[in-house]
């Protein structure tokens, strides 16, 4: 298997960069999120949500419209990136709709602060993670509500576009990706049991229930 090239930083950061991120994305927000969007039509949704890696929250205001009365939580570790979704949400007309948290995912004790959530989610921020076994760790011990689910989706490493001589935007986190082999041995060494792993090509989707 290909070795993983992780990114150097896991927060974009600056006015223009976050800018620049939104005006790629948000055009292309069915193709970038339909495919977690199919997958959780399987579940019944309620309650308290979190977030994590929302990015300017294209996919939270899908969400929103989507489960209008879901508590909405979104933890970010990028500050311009919470003062873009704000703006963002505002003019989508949900103000105040999402407690915006900026923070780290790592940070236990920030996380054990915010309480228990019934839906847990993150969509392309796993690749960014460096940490990744004690992100799993401290959200399915002290996130995640008994009964509650929680989702990651992302990229995949996958060889075919691994190889590619193509180096920005998706070949790059492709590159940064985990696989689904890694992220079994992430759950065996936390004792992560009850989990499945979705992988239409070339995205990997993390299911883990309590």
């Amino acid at each position: 298997m290909t070795k993983r090239k992780p990114h150097k930083d896991e927060a974009i950061t600056g006015i223009e960069n976050v800018e620049k991120y939104f005006e790629t994305h948000e055009n292309k927000a069915k193709t970038h999120f339909g495919k977690f969007l199919n997958q959780i039509e399987n579940y019944e949704l309620s309650g308290k949500f979190l977030e994590i890696g929302p990015g300017p929250s294209i996919l939270t205001a899908i969400m929103i419209k989507k489960f209008p009365n879901a508590e909405f939580t979104a933890v970010e570790i990028s500050k311009d990136m919470i003062d873009l979704a704000k703006k963002y949400l505002e003019g989508k007309g949900y103000n105040n709709k999402v407690h915006f948290i900026e923070g780290n995912v790592y940070d236990e004790k920030l996380m054990k602060s915010l309480g228990k959530f019934d839906f847990v989610y993150s969509t392309y921020s796993l690749h960014h993670w460096q940490d990744p076994v004690n992100a799993f760790r401290i959200i399915y011990n002290s996130v995640l509500a008994d009964k509650g689910l929680l989702v990651i989706h992302d990229l995949r490493r996958v060889n075919l576009l691994y190889h590619l001589p193509i180096h920005n935007g998706i070949f790059n986190s492709i590159r940064a990706a985990y696989t689904p082999k890694e992220i079994k041995t992430m759950f065996n060494d936390i004792g992560i049991r009850n989990y499945t792993i979705n992988t239409p090509f070339p995205f990997m989707t993390v299911f883990i229930k309590i």
